[in-house]
C-alpha cells in the first residue's frame, strides 16, 4: 500500500519561527551562547539553515534487521500517525521490523516500558516526564503530533466562558492538567473547576452520555464522536496558546525509549526514526488510506473518524534539538503559569536523545 523510499530527513525551516517561551513569571534567565537558547538551565536551538540535514538512509541488510517491540495506546495521535508504518511492516518494506504491542492508558504502557515488555513507546511528553522524573529510565526521541485537543462543552466559545465551569479531563494524561492550568491562568479564569476521569478513553465515554457537559479531549476522540453523531460545540483553543506562550507550538505525542532499548539497539535508531518520520509524512500526503491502515491495524476506533482527526491536528515530526526544543518550550510554559502542575523540575537535556551532527 505504502512504497518505501529512501529518505534525506531535512531540517524543518519552520522551526526557525519559533521563539522560547517568556511565559508568566521572570524566574530563569535566558542567554545565548554558541548560536543556541539556554532556557531555565536547557539548551533550545536556534536554527540555522543547515541544522537538521541527514545523510541518506537505504534499506539495511537483511542480517542487520531488527524486531522492535513498539507500545501504543489506541486512539492516541501519535499511534494513529504510525499506521503507514504498520502496513510497511506488514508488507516487510520498513527498514526495521515491529512488533506493535497496545496497551489499554498510557499508565499501563508506562508499566510496560519499565518492566521491558516493550523497549519504544508513544505517549504523551508529559506521561514520559513523569516516568523520567522516577527513575530516569527512558529519554524522549522525537515529537509526532501537536495541537490535537479541542475544548467540548455548550456556551465554550472563548476561554473567558470558562468561569464558573467545571471542565472534565484524564487523570491519565497530565497533558491535559498542564494545558488546562496554563490557559486558565492566561485567561485569568478563577472559578473553572477541573474534575478527571480515568483516561481519555473513560472520558470520551462520559462526553458521549452526557455525563461530562465540558471537556478537554484529544484526537482522535473528538471525531469519534463527531462520527457517532454526537451534538458537541468544540473550541479550538490553537490561537490562545500561541498567544499565551508567545507564538510557540505544545506536543501531543512523543517517540519514547528505554535507557535499555537505547543501548543494545543504538545502531537502529535512526533507522526506526526514519520508519516512522515517513509514516507521519505519509499522512500528510494521503490521509485516506493512512487512516484505513490505522483503523485496520488497531491504531485508531474507526478509519472515517482517523481521517478526520489528522486534519485536526498537527502533524509534524521533530527529533534531535527541534524535538527538545518544542517540548522544553511546552514544558516551560506549564512550569511559569504554575511551578507544581509538571509535579517535577522542567526536565534537563538529558530527557532527550538529541544526536549532534
Amino acid at each position: 500500500m505504502f512504497k518505501r523510499k529512501s529518505l534525506c530527513l531535512l531540517g524543518i525551516a519552520a522551526m526557525l519561527a519559533l521563539s522560547a517561551c517568556s511565559g508568566d513569571k521572570d524566574e530563569g534567565e535566558t542567554y545565548t551562547s554558541d548560536g543556541e537558547n539556554i532556557v531555565n538551565g536547557n539548551t533550545s536551538l536556534i536554527l540555522d539553515e543547515n541544522e537538521g540535514q541527514r545523510a541518506e538512509l537505504t534499506m539495511p541488510p537483511e542480517a542487520s534487521r531488527v524486531t522492535i517491540t513498539l507500545g501504543v495506546v489506541k486512539n492516541d495521535v501519535g499511534a494513529a500517525e504510525l499506521a503507514s508504518l504498520a502496513e510497511e511492516n506488514a508488507s516487510d518494506e520498513s527498514f526495521e521490523m515491529y512488533e506493535f504491542v497496545y496497551a489499554d492508558n498510557y499508565t499501563e504502557l508506562a508499566a510496560m516500558l519499565n518492566d521491558g515488555t516493550v523497549g519504544v513507546g508513544v505517549m504523551p511528553p508529559s506521561k514520559a516526564l513523569d516516568m523520567y522524573a522516577s527513575e530516569k529510565s527512558i529519554k524522549v526521541l522525537a515529537s509526532l503530533a501537536g495541537k490535537s485537543y479541542k475544548l467540548i462543552g455548550e456556551g465554550v466559545s472563548s476561554l473567558s466562558d470558562l468561569s464558573g465551569k467545571t471542565v472534565y479531563i484524564s487523570n491519565d494524561d497530565k497533558t491535559s492538567l498542564c494545558l488546562m492550568t496554563k490557559l486558565i491562568s492566561y485567561a485569568g479564569v478563577t472559578d473553572c473547576t477541573l474534575e478527571y476521569a480515568a483516561d481519555n478513553a473513560a472520558l470520551f465515554d462520559m462526553v458521549k452520555s452526557g455525563t461530562a457537559d465540558c471537556a478537554l479531549l484529544p484526537e482522535t476522540y473528538i471525531s469519534l464522536l463527531e462520527q457517532e453523531g454526537v451534538a458537541m460545540h468544540e473550541y479550538d483553543f490553537s490561537q490562545d496558546w500561541e498567544n499565551a506562550t508567545e507564538g510557540n507550538s505544545y506536543s501531543s505525542s512523543c517517540v519514547v525509549a528505554t535507557n535499555e532499548f537505547l543501548t543494545k539497539q543504538n545502531a537502529v535508531v535512526d533507522y526506526m526514526l526514519a520508519d516512522i518520520e515517513r509514516s507521519v509524512e505519509a499522512v500528510k500526503s494521503d490521509a485516506a488510506t493512512c487512516a484505513q491502515a490505522a483503523a485496520q491495524y488497531g491504531l485508531a476506533d474507526d478509519a472515517k473518524a482517523a481521517e478526520a482527526a489528522y486534519s485536526g491536528m498537527d502533524c509534524a515530526f521533530y527529533r534531535d534539538k527541534q524535538m527538545r526544543y518544542l517540548i522544553n518550550n511546552m514544558f516551560t510554559a506549564f512550569d511559569n503559569a504554575d511551578p507544581e502542575v509538571l509535579g517535577t523540575d522542567v526536565p534537563d537535556e538529558e530527557f532527550y536523545l538529541v544526536r549532534e551532527e
